[in-house]
């Protein structure tokens, strides 16, 4: 028999996968706690808005140790925290309201999101600071002194972890009858489901022929998740290129798209985990929306706030992401505003805001490219002057925390 949702009063619950850590697949967040998703039925329940939650990376073991350096690069420290356990996450969140004043993707408003405001959504929480792709065997968890007594476990299964959500919508909430699925994905969340994209197409593809149904129509939403190999600065803040070869080796992530990069890429597998040399690997559709003039990237990647510095920063990341997406099926809205991530339904390229840009590109997905306002749009991008005083307009807007420049 066909799925029947649960009813609207079951909407943004919080769903534990506690049998998924006794299974074979060993899903577990860093410290051991089972994975968790929030979800929030639409009124087109069968039309699947999936997001990754963001959060950084860790990339060690052992606690931070030198100025600059956050704790949570750590995964012991971060196994403490929400970002790598589901011990302390609520019952329920407000996706549609509190969480959307700030991602508007998840906002009900068809104004402010007008292809997924009606859509079922679920929002992944980040737990296992690989961007959802570690694949670490569980016998080889290091047994490490806790951070306060006793000793403490890690776990590195995002892979697994991702796998056990994956399942459970699927078993037992209906994706498998999906006629549309965006794959979503913020920050570090961006890269995990750049890495995990085509897994999600697999298995979904795959349960809607157990379940003789037609496979949905699939893309990839990206805010902010192409991140350049880029090293700057001798300062420990940003170290970002040595961090996320750290978390290659620690993490021993594992995807089919990851599988390709690395085979095209042999002598340097973990150039992967960057976005723009992982994204040609990617066969799912990605649209990416971002700020060339990202703030985390700024403070994090070349830690140089000179203008000539950061403007050549942001023209590389526009050529990076441009020399991958143009002629292809992938699509970008590159702006110029400084913030990380968010911005959905505020800043405007040629009379349309990422939301509606994302619209316009996914509702004519397998029409013919053109470079221009034709048939098929793929690409909206501002000249990308680092300073505009335009953005200051949205300086106290929670949905688009931008810096403001003075006149």
């Amino acid at each position: 028999a066909r799925f029947r949702s649960p009813t609207d009063d079951e909407a943004s619950e919080g769903v534990w996968l506690e049998g998924a850590v006794s299974t074979s697949h060993g899903a577990r967040c860093l410290d051991g706690s089972p994975p968790m998703y929030y979800i929030s039925y639409g009124e087109e329940r069968d039309k699947w808005f999936i997001h990754h939650e963001g959060g950084d990376w860790c990339d060690r073991v052992e606690p931070t140790t030198r100025p600059g350096e956050r704790p949570n690069w750590s995964c012991l420290t971060r196994a403490a925290t929400l970002l790598g356990s589901s011990k302390k996450h609520t019952a329920t969140l407000d996706l549609d309201n509190a969480y959307a004043e700030r991602f508007e993707y998840f906002s009900r408003d068809p104004a402010r999101n007008p292809l997924l405001h009606s859509w079922t959504h679920v929002l992944l929480r980040y737990c296992d600071g690989g961007s959802y792709s570690g694949d670490v065997p569980e016998e080889e968890s290091p047994l490490l002194p806790g951070r306060w007594f006793g000793t403490q476990r890690l776990y590195f299964r995002g892979k697994a972890a991702l796998q056990a959500v994956m399942r459970d919508l699927l078993d037992k909430r209906g994706l498998g009858f999906a006629s549309d699925v965006v794959l979503g994905g913020a920050s570090a969340g961006g890269l995990g489901i750049l890495l995990q994209a085509d897994d999600w197409r697999g298995h979904i593809v795959k349960e809607a022929e157990l379940l003789r149904h037609d496979p949905p129509k699939m893309a990839v939403m990206l805010d902010a998740g192409i991140f350049p190999a880029h090293q700057d600065s001798s300062s420990p803040a940003c170290h970002y290129e040595a961090r996320m070869r750290a978390v290659h080796r620690l993490h021993r992530p594992s995807s089919q798209a990851l599988s390709r990069c690395e085979a095209a890429n042999a002598k340097d597998p973990a150039s992967c985990l960057f976005g723009a040399r992982l994204l040609p690997h990617v066969q799912t559709p990605v649209f990416v929306f971002s700020s060339i003039f990202d703030a985390w990237m700024l403070q994090h990647v070349t830690c140089n706030e000179s203008h000539a510095s950061i403007q050549a920063f942001g023209d590389d990341l526009k050529r990076s992401v441009l020399s991958v997406v143009e002629g292809t099926q992938h699509g970008a809205f590159l702006e110029d505003c400084r913030h990380h991530t968010k911005c959905w339904a505020d800043v405007v390229i040629g009379r349309r805001t990422a939301a509606q840009a994302f619209e316009s590109w996914y509702l004519r997905l397998g029409a013919a490219v053109t470079e221009g306002g034709g048939a098929r749009r793929t690409i909206w991008q501002m000249n990308g002057e680092y300073g505009t005083q335009r953005c200051n307009k949205f300086f106290h807007k929670s949905s688009c925390t931008v810096t403001k420049f003075p006149k």
